[in-house]
Protein backbone atom coordinates (compact mmCIF):
# COMPACT_ATOMS: atom_id res chain seq x y z
CA UNK A 1 0.00 0.00 0.00
CA UNK A 2 1.43 3.38 -1.02
CA UNK A 3 1.92 6.29 1.37
CA UNK A 4 -0.93 8.13 -0.35
CA UNK A 5 -3.25 5.12 0.02
CA UNK A 6 -2.42 4.95 3.73
CA UNK A 7 -3.18 8.64 4.10
CA UNK A 8 -6.51 8.26 2.32
CA UNK A 9 -7.39 5.35 4.59
CA UNK A 10 -6.55 7.45 7.63
CA UNK A 11 -8.58 10.40 6.32
CA UNK A 12 -11.60 8.17 5.67
CA UNK A 13 -11.52 6.89 9.25
CA UNK A 14 -11.17 10.44 10.59
CA UNK A 15 -14.07 11.70 8.45
CA UNK A 16 -16.24 8.77 9.60
CA UNK A 17 -15.45 9.69 13.23
CA UNK A 18 -16.26 13.37 12.55
CA UNK A 19 -19.61 12.66 10.89
CA UNK A 20 -20.53 10.23 13.68
CA UNK A 21 -20.03 12.98 16.28
CA UNK A 22 -22.02 15.30 14.02
CA UNK A 23 -24.95 12.88 13.75
CA UNK A 24 -24.98 12.29 17.51
CA UNK A 25 -25.33 16.01 18.19
CA UNK A 26 -21.84 16.33 19.72
CA UNK A 27 -21.17 19.50 17.79
CA UNK A 28 -18.06 20.70 19.60
CA UNK A 29 -16.37 17.33 19.14
CA UNK A 30 -17.50 17.16 15.51
CA UNK A 31 -16.16 20.64 14.78
CA UNK A 32 -12.83 19.80 16.40
CA UNK A 33 -12.54 16.59 14.36
CA UNK A 34 -13.38 18.42 11.11
CA UNK A 35 -10.70 21.00 11.88
CA UNK A 36 -8.17 18.29 12.76
CA UNK A 37 -8.81 16.48 9.48
CA UNK A 38 -8.70 19.77 7.59
CA UNK A 39 -5.29 20.55 9.09
CA UNK A 40 -4.01 17.06 8.28
CA UNK A 41 -5.08 17.28 4.64
CA UNK A 42 -3.62 20.75 4.14
CA UNK A 43 -0.37 19.81 5.86
CA UNK A 44 0.04 16.76 3.61
CA UNK A 45 -1.14 18.14 0.31
CA UNK A 46 2.13 19.85 -0.63
CA UNK A 47 4.25 16.71 -0.18
CA UNK A 48 1.87 13.87 -0.99
CA UNK A 49 2.64 11.91 -4.16
CA UNK A 50 -0.51 12.23 -6.25
CA UNK A 51 -1.73 14.00 -9.37
CA UNK A 52 -2.74 17.67 -9.50
CA UNK A 53 -6.34 16.66 -10.20
CA UNK A 54 -6.44 14.67 -6.96
CA UNK A 55 -4.94 17.60 -5.07
CA UNK A 56 -7.71 19.82 -6.42
CA UNK A 57 -10.28 17.33 -5.14
CA UNK A 58 -8.58 17.27 -1.73
CA UNK A 59 -8.71 21.07 -1.61
CA UNK A 60 -12.43 21.01 -2.31
CA UNK A 61 -12.92 18.38 0.39
CA UNK A 62 -10.96 20.63 2.76
CA UNK A 63 -13.30 23.47 1.80
CA UNK A 64 -16.32 21.35 2.71
CA UNK A 65 -14.79 20.50 6.09
CA UNK A 66 -14.10 24.15 6.90
CA UNK A 67 -17.57 25.28 5.93
CA UNK A 68 -19.28 22.47 7.86
CA UNK A 69 -17.22 23.29 10.93
CA UNK A 70 -18.31 26.93 10.62
CA UNK A 71 -21.93 25.80 10.19
CA UNK A 72 -21.76 23.99 13.53
CA UNK A 73 -20.71 27.18 15.29
CA UNK A 74 -23.06 29.63 13.62
CA UNK A 75 -26.61 29.84 12.30
CA UNK A 76 -25.54 32.61 9.92
CA UNK A 77 -22.97 30.81 7.74
CA UNK A 78 -23.01 31.88 4.10
CA UNK A 79 -22.60 28.29 2.85
CA UNK A 80 -24.62 25.34 4.07
CA UNK A 81 -22.73 22.05 3.79
CA UNK A 82 -25.06 19.46 5.24
CA UNK A 83 -24.13 16.31 7.15
CA UNK A 84 -25.27 14.08 4.31
CA UNK A 85 -22.89 15.97 2.01
CA UNK A 86 -19.98 15.24 4.32
CA UNK A 87 -20.87 11.55 4.45
CA UNK A 88 -20.69 11.40 0.66
CA UNK A 89 -17.09 12.55 0.87
CA UNK A 90 -16.07 9.29 2.52
CA UNK A 91 -16.74 7.44 -0.72
CA UNK A 92 -15.12 10.30 -2.65
CA UNK A 93 -11.93 9.81 -0.63
CA UNK A 94 -12.08 6.05 -1.05
CA UNK A 95 -12.37 6.38 -4.82
CA UNK A 96 -9.70 8.97 -5.52
CA UNK A 97 -8.30 6.87 -8.35
CA UNK A 98 -11.43 7.48 -10.38
CA UNK A 99 -13.28 10.36 -8.72
CA UNK A 100 -13.69 13.72 -10.42
CA UNK A 101 -14.42 17.20 -9.09
CA UNK A 102 -18.08 16.86 -10.07
CA UNK A 103 -18.50 14.25 -7.31
CA UNK A 104 -17.77 16.81 -4.61
CA UNK A 105 -20.98 18.31 -3.10
CA UNK A 106 -22.55 20.74 -5.55
CA UNK A 107 -22.49 23.70 -3.17
CA UNK A 108 -18.71 23.65 -3.34
CA UNK A 109 -17.98 22.22 -6.77
CA UNK A 110 -20.29 24.54 -8.69
CA UNK A 111 -18.23 27.68 -8.10
CA UNK A 112 -14.59 28.74 -7.62
CA UNK A 113 -13.33 28.02 -4.13
CA UNK A 114 -12.01 31.51 -3.55
CA UNK A 115 -15.48 32.90 -4.14
CA UNK A 116 -17.07 30.89 -1.34
CA UNK A 117 -14.33 30.84 1.28
CA UNK A 118 -14.09 33.85 3.54
CA UNK A 119 -11.10 33.23 5.79
CA UNK A 120 -7.43 34.03 5.09
CA UNK A 121 -6.41 30.37 5.53
CA UNK A 122 -7.86 29.44 2.17
CA UNK A 123 -7.05 32.53 0.17
CA UNK A 124 -3.41 31.93 0.99
CA UNK A 125 -3.36 28.15 0.83
CA UNK A 126 -5.17 27.72 -2.47
CA UNK A 127 -2.87 30.21 -4.14
CA UNK A 128 0.21 28.44 -2.85
CA UNK A 129 -1.16 25.08 -3.98
CA UNK A 130 -1.35 26.21 -7.59
CA UNK A 131 1.89 28.17 -7.60
CA UNK A 132 4.89 28.11 -5.31
CA UNK A 133 5.80 31.60 -6.48
CA UNK A 134 2.87 33.44 -4.91
CA UNK A 135 4.18 36.80 -3.81
CA UNK A 136 4.00 38.16 -0.29
CA UNK A 137 2.33 41.27 -1.68
CA UNK A 138 -0.66 39.22 -2.80
CA UNK A 139 -0.96 37.72 0.68
CA UNK A 140 -0.85 41.20 2.19
CA UNK A 141 -3.60 42.37 -0.17
CA UNK A 142 -5.79 39.45 0.91
CA UNK A 143 -5.15 40.23 4.56
CA UNK A 144 -5.95 43.92 4.27
CA UNK A 145 -9.18 43.27 2.38
CA UNK A 146 -10.27 40.73 4.97
CA UNK A 147 -10.36 42.82 8.15
CA UNK A 148 -13.97 43.61 8.95
CA UNK A 149 -14.37 45.92 11.93
CA UNK A 150 -17.92 47.28 12.04
CA UNK A 151 -19.22 50.71 13.14
CA UNK A 152 -21.21 51.35 16.29
CA UNK A 153 -24.49 49.45 16.40
CA UNK A 154 -27.72 51.40 15.96
CA UNK A 155 -29.69 50.35 19.02
CA UNK A 156 -32.98 51.42 20.57
CA UNK A 157 -33.21 53.94 23.40
CA UNK A 158 -32.13 52.56 26.76
CA UNK A 159 -30.02 49.70 25.43
CA UNK A 160 -26.41 49.35 26.56
CA UNK A 161 -23.77 49.01 23.85
CA UNK A 162 -20.35 47.46 24.37
CA UNK A 163 -17.13 48.72 22.80
CA UNK A 164 -13.89 46.85 23.42
CA UNK A 165 -10.52 48.56 22.93
CA UNK A 166 -8.10 45.74 22.11
CA UNK A 167 -4.83 47.06 23.49
CA UNK A 168 -2.23 44.29 23.56
CA UNK A 169 -1.58 40.61 24.15
CA UNK A 170 1.35 39.07 25.99
CA UNK A 171 3.09 36.08 24.34
CA UNK A 172 6.53 34.61 24.86
CA UNK A 173 6.97 34.33 21.07
CA UNK A 174 5.30 37.63 20.17
CA UNK A 175 8.19 38.74 17.94
CA UNK A 176 8.00 35.54 15.87
CA UNK A 177 4.36 35.70 14.76
CA UNK A 178 3.62 36.77 11.19
CA UNK A 179 0.59 38.97 10.47
CA UNK A 180 -1.21 38.30 13.78
CA UNK A 181 -4.84 39.44 13.95
CA UNK A 182 -7.91 38.79 16.11
CA UNK A 183 -11.32 37.40 15.27
CA UNK A 184 -13.98 38.59 17.72
CA UNK A 185 -17.29 36.82 18.10
CA UNK A 186 -20.18 36.79 20.55
CA UNK A 187 -21.69 33.39 21.36
CA UNK A 188 -24.53 32.12 23.49
CA UNK A 189 -24.17 29.12 25.84
CA UNK A 190 -24.72 26.69 22.96
CA UNK A 191 -21.94 28.26 20.85
CA UNK A 192 -24.32 29.96 18.41
CA UNK A 193 -23.30 33.38 17.09
CA UNK A 194 -25.34 36.26 18.52
CA UNK A 195 -24.01 38.73 15.96
CA UNK A 196 -21.60 39.07 13.08
CA UNK A 197 -17.97 38.14 13.67
CA UNK A 198 -15.31 40.80 13.20
CA UNK A 199 -11.64 40.62 12.23
CA UNK A 200 -9.07 43.22 13.19
CA UNK A 201 -6.23 44.43 11.00
CA UNK A 202 -2.87 42.87 11.88
CA UNK A 203 -1.02 43.99 14.99
CA UNK A 204 0.17 47.59 14.84
CA UNK A 205 3.38 46.98 16.76
CA UNK A 206 5.55 44.71 18.91
CA UNK A 207 7.07 45.64 22.26
CA UNK A 208 9.14 42.92 23.97
CA UNK A 209 6.68 40.09 24.73
CA UNK A 210 3.64 42.03 23.54
CA UNK A 211 1.73 42.47 20.32
CA UNK A 212 0.00 45.85 20.30
CA UNK A 213 -3.25 46.52 18.43
CA UNK A 214 -5.14 49.62 19.59
CA UNK A 215 -8.36 48.85 17.71
CA UNK A 216 -11.94 49.47 18.85
CA UNK A 217 -14.46 46.67 18.38
CA UNK A 218 -18.13 47.56 18.56
CA UNK A 219 -20.01 44.45 19.66
CA UNK A 220 -22.99 44.09 17.34
CA UNK A 221 -25.54 43.02 19.95
CA UNK A 222 -26.84 45.08 22.92
CA UNK A 223 -25.90 43.85 26.38
CA UNK A 224 -29.58 43.27 27.18
CA UNK A 225 -29.92 40.86 24.25
CA UNK A 226 -27.14 38.58 25.44
CA UNK A 227 -28.71 35.56 27.18
CA UNK A 228 -27.31 33.84 30.25
CA UNK A 229 -24.15 31.92 29.46
CA UNK A 230 -23.11 34.24 26.62
CA UNK A 231 -19.52 35.36 26.14
CA UNK A 232 -17.36 37.49 23.86
CA UNK A 233 -14.51 35.47 22.32
CA UNK A 234 -11.13 36.70 21.11
CA UNK A 235 -9.19 34.35 18.82
CA UNK A 236 -5.63 35.20 17.80
CA UNK A 237 -4.59 33.97 14.35
CA UNK A 238 -1.23 34.22 12.62
CA UNK A 239 0.33 33.21 9.32
CA UNK A 240 2.67 30.19 9.21
CA UNK A 241 5.19 30.62 6.42
CA UNK A 242 6.28 26.96 6.37
CA UNK A 243 2.73 25.67 5.92
CA UNK A 244 1.56 28.71 3.95
CA UNK A 245 -1.56 28.76 6.10
CA UNK A 246 -3.23 30.82 8.81
CA UNK A 247 -3.32 29.11 12.20
CA UNK A 248 -5.01 29.75 15.54
CA UNK A 249 -2.50 30.66 18.25
CA UNK A 250 -4.77 30.95 21.30
CA UNK A 251 -8.10 32.32 22.46
CA UNK A 252 -9.69 34.18 25.33
CA UNK A 253 -13.18 35.20 26.37
CA UNK A 254 -15.25 37.40 28.65
CA UNK A 255 -18.47 36.22 30.25
CA UNK A 256 -21.44 38.44 31.08
CA UNK A 257 -20.41 39.13 34.67
CA UNK A 258 -17.02 40.36 33.44
CA UNK A 259 -18.46 42.94 31.07
CA UNK A 260 -17.83 46.05 33.16
CA UNK A 261 -16.55 49.43 32.00
CA UNK A 262 -12.83 50.03 32.43
CA UNK A 263 -9.50 48.29 31.81
CA UNK A 264 -9.17 44.55 32.34
CA UNK A 265 -6.81 41.65 31.67
CA UNK A 266 -8.07 38.17 30.77
CA UNK A 267 -6.40 34.77 30.58
CA UNK A 268 -5.26 33.03 27.41
CA UNK A 269 -6.22 29.45 26.55
CA UNK A 270 -4.75 26.79 24.30
CA UNK A 271 -6.40 25.95 20.98
CA UNK A 272 -8.76 24.69 19.71
CA UNK A 273 -11.33 27.30 20.67
CA UNK A 274 -13.93 25.84 23.01
CA UNK A 275 -16.96 28.08 22.53
CA UNK A 276 -18.85 26.11 25.19
CA UNK A 277 -16.11 26.72 27.77
CA UNK A 278 -15.99 23.09 28.89
CA UNK A 279 -12.38 22.07 28.24
CA UNK A 280 -10.11 24.99 29.03
CA UNK A 281 -6.31 24.79 29.31
CA UNK A 282 -4.19 27.85 30.05
CA UNK A 283 -1.74 28.75 27.30
CA UNK A 284 1.05 29.49 29.76
CA UNK A 285 1.74 29.72 33.47
CA UNK A 286 3.59 33.00 32.90
CA UNK A 287 1.80 36.30 33.70
CA UNK A 288 0.90 37.02 30.08
CA UNK A 289 -2.63 38.15 29.27
CA UNK A 290 -4.94 39.89 26.81
CA UNK A 291 -5.30 43.55 27.78
CA UNK A 292 -8.60 45.29 27.04
CA UNK A 293 -10.53 48.43 27.90
CA UNK A 294 -14.34 48.19 27.92
CA UNK A 295 -16.72 51.06 27.33
CA UNK A 296 -20.43 50.53 27.98
CA UNK A 297 -22.70 53.31 26.79
CA UNK A 298 -26.48 53.65 27.02
CA UNK A 299 -28.36 54.80 23.95
CA UNK A 300 -30.29 57.98 24.66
Amino acid sequence: MSTFDKLVQKWCASLKCSTDFDSWGQLVEASDEYKRLLKNINTSIETVDCSESKKKILLKIAACLEIRSANLNSVNSSEDIKLEDLRKLISVLQSLTSVSVKDVPQSVAAQPLLAILTIPFYSRHLKSSTSNTTSRNEDMADKESYHSLLPKLKATTGQNLIMVRLQKIGLKDATELIDPYFTISCKDATAVDLCQRQNTPVASGRVENYLTFGFDIHIQVPFENMPKGSAIFFELFHYKQKRRATSLKCFSFMELDELKAGPCVIELYKKPTDFRKKKLNLLTAKPLYLHLVLTISKEM
